[in-house]
């Protein structure tokens, strides 16, 4: 099965945000260097580190627009979640595998 460039090329950026997204509640997260990402996920560090960033409740609120969509709209989020779901998932962990406070 050969895969084809152009979804290797769409899927790649979704799988580098997918990577730095459960960051998004640590104070000098990548993501955070813009302003308005950063105003925008005041009410998320409320919580803390590693609480809804890094539970299967992320998943579902990814997961559920994919269950309602239709044509164009379904197959534009599954580009979306191939990228997404391996670099959150996969690309986190080994990420943090290198870093010393984990």
């Amino acid at each position: 099965m050969q895969v084809e460039p152009f979804i290797i090329a769409i899927t790649m950026p979704f799988a580098v945000i997918g990577a730095l997204l459960p960051d998004i509640d640590v104070y000098r997260s990548r993501l955070k260097r813009n302003l308005v990402v950063r105003l925008a996920t005041i009410p998320l560090t409320l919580f803390g580190h590693r609480t809804w960033s890094h539970s299967v409740a992320m998943l579902m609120v990814v997961a559920l627009p994919g269950l309602v969509a239709e044509g164009f709209w379904f197959y534009a989020w599954l580009l979306f979640f191939t990228g997404f779901m391996p670099g959150y998932y996969f690309l986190q962990v080994l990420r943090l595998t290198f870093w010393v406070t984990g």
